[in-house]
């Protein structure tokens, strides 16, 4: 069986290479950041049957996508503007989703976004029309650790979200 890890070398610097766990049997799947330029692929997670992660690119951060070949290895654009990226973080897979934290370059800042691997498919989530800044897995939010034997509050999504800090909501979860 084979994995992926960050690599490195003279000539691509760090980038995302595929392992068997020897040397014949490790490869460099793309050079994501052209020329010695470290993409730096880090937070690896499976979900919909490729391995997505966080690389940079010559427009900085942003979230990609793998089925192991260099054509198959893809970015998936949250932030639009070619100088700044949206700088993704915090991936974790919930059901059919994968939930990160991300900038979508509107100057709202990192908020939580989810995607079912789609362009289209890829939103910012919202409770009404507050934001959703920060994301736990179910039984990492505090409300899971304080009662483990109760059911909890997010158990019905796998996730558990903060809102904006507001007067009506203090920074609550949902």
């Amino acid at each position: 069986d084979a994995g992926f890890v960050r690599g490195w070398d003279m000539e691509t610097g760090a980038e995302l290479w595929e392992t068997d766990g020897t040397v014949s049997g490790t490869v460099q799947v793309k050079n994501i950041n052209p020329g010695a330029a470290n993409a730096s692929p880090r937070e690896m997670v499976a979900f919909g049957g490729q391995m997505w992660f966080v690389a940079n690119d010559a427009g900085g951060a942003e979230l990609w996508h793998t089925d192991g070949t260099d054509a198959g290895t893809q970015k998936l654009e949250v932030n639009p503007s070619e100088s700044i990226g949206s700088n993704p973080y915090n991936l974790r897979v919930a059901g059919d989703r994968l939930y990160f934290i991300a900038d979508g370059g509107d100057g709202a800042g990192s908020e939580l976004w989810a995607t079912d691997g789609t362009p289209e498919g890829t939103v910012r989530v919202k409770v009404g029309d507050k934001v959703v800044t920060s994301v736990l897995l179910c039984g990492e939010c505090d409300y899971c650790k304080r009662y483990p034997n109760l059911p909890n509050l997010c158990a019905g999504l796998g996730v558990y979200g903060l809102i904006e800090d507001d007067a009506e909501h203090h920074n609550n979860g949902w």
